[in-house]
């Protein structure tokens, strides 16, 4: 069914000690979006590309993020199993992706992503597929890693049903080119990964981390970071949105909250960018 939809949230940070924005600022304004964008009959899908939380302590899952994402569901068109997460390295603790795990379970109803015991999990929906990457897998919060025997064990494994997906999107949360001199925290082996991901006919990427968005192609597979933090060191907070038609045009749109907006009365909203 056309056009697929795909709404994009990454970093938000719940109990960062750094907030600019509380979450709860951003969430009406975020549900006002999706509902604009999506239908109940759109074929459409949420991203979350990690670091939901700032340390990822199971109390902050359960209660703040586990409230503003349920509210987000149940007051919009979108399909709890049609949810899509990967961690960030902000998603790591005691060196486990337990408690990102049981977020993921809260939301989506079931144990079909889950990253403990795998670094990349598969999802087939028929027309598009999906391939959720952990690059925090190394439990290094300095840079971004992909297992790459894995990856090529799981690419492999779902070959015959990667050829029959008419799209096929990869979710990271870490970069793959670097944004300045300094910055040291992209996925280090980013050529074998977007190599494996070209020859197996990937058409795009997603992905956050940086807090700032980016927007290029390699290999023919279109690659867009995006970010939508509460944090004070954030350059900026983003949603992003894409359209798939049926001719296989994928559009990319993103969308900036101005705190200095009235819609309806009510302070703030997501405004399209450029």
């Amino acid at each position: 069914m056309y056009p697929i939809k795909i709404i994009h949230i990454s970093d938000i940070h719940f109990s960062s000690p750094s907030l600019g924005l509380e979450p709860i600022d951003i969430q009406k304004p975020l549900i006002d979006l999706i509902n604009e964008k999506v239908s109940r009959e759109d074929n459409s899908y949420l991203i979350l590309s990690g670091d939901i939380t700032f340390r990822a302590n199971i109390d902050v899952y359960r209660r703040q993020a586990k409230f503003f994402f349920n509210e987000v569901i149940e007051l919009t068109n979108i399909d709890r199993q049609r949810i899509i997460t990967c961690p960030g390295n902000h998603d790591i603790v005691e060196r486990s992706f337990k408690n990102f795990d049981i977020f993921t379970y809260i939301l989506r109803g079931d144990s079909l992503i889950q990253f403990q015991d795998t670094p990349n999990v598969f999802l087939d929906f028929d027309s598009i597929c999906f391939l959720s990457l952990n690059s925090s897998y190394h439990l290094d919060h300095k840079y971004g890693l992909v297992n790459i025997n894995s990856l090529q064990f799981s690419l492999e494994k779902h070959k015959g049903t990667i050829e029959k997906c008419n799209h096929r999107i990869a979710v990271i949360h870490h970069h793959f080119l670097n944004l300045s001199e300094t910055d040291t925290s992209i996925v280090r082996n980013s050529y074998q990964t977007l190599n494996l991901l070209q020859s197996y006919g990937f058409d795009a990427v997603f992905h956050g981390h940086q807090h700032t968005k980016q927007e290029y192609n390699i290999n023919g597979i279109r690659i867009k970071g995006i970010s939508s933090p509460t944090e004070q060191r954030a350059s900026s907070n983003l949603v992003g949105y894409y359209e798939i038609d049926s001719d296989n045009n994928l559009t990319m749109e993103e969308y900036l909250y101005s705190k200095d907006t009235i819609q309806k009365g009510i302070m703030g909203r997501y405004i399209k960018n450029g």
